[in-house]
């Protein structure tokens, strides 16, 4: 959950991932995956993580996105010098889900990718190290701006 400053009003992480979930659902199927795991991930430069030897299973560390988009908050506007205006403030909640939104469709997809790399690759009975970066971050990319969240 993120809460704005100066406001009560929050974004809740689990709204956010369903919407997602919701909208790439049939691309989830279609590259395999059946779990989407939102525990912390270890390494400190990864938000998302598939693994070859959890089939089906992606790794999304929700607290990590929610923390840089809480790091980038923009100043809350105040047109009367007491409290925030409400049309200001709901714009800045909008861009702020959309922005989270992204960054989990984003992470998501990309990582859906190395699943279906990885049940590729396992049928053809090759090795997991074939399982291509450049592809998944294109590929992530390119879902997020066909849902509109860039």
């Amino acid at each position: 959950m993120l809460t704005v400053p100066g406001s009560s009003q929050t974004i809740q992480a689990r709204d956010l991932l369903q919407r997602v979930k919701s909208h790439i659902a049939p691309l989830l199927l279609e590259n395999h995956v059946t779990k989407i795991n939102t525990d912390p991930i270890g390494q400190a430069n990864a938000q998302g993580l598939a693994i070859s030897h959890e089939p089906g299973e992606i790794h999304v560390d929700i607290a990590k996105i929610f923390n840089r988009a809480k790091q980038s908050l923009p100043p809350i506007s105040q047109m009367d010098g007491v409290e925030p205006d409400p049309d200001a403030m709901n714009a800045i909640l909008h861009q702020i889900s959309r922005t989270i939104s992204g960054e989990l469709m984003e992470t998501i997809s990309h990582e859906s990718l190395h699943t279906h790399q990885y049940f590729d690759l396992f049928q053809k009975g090759e090795p997991f190290s074939g399982a291509e970066e450049k592809p998944a971050e294109e590929f992530g990319r390119q879902t997020r701006h066909r849902y509109d969240y860039a």
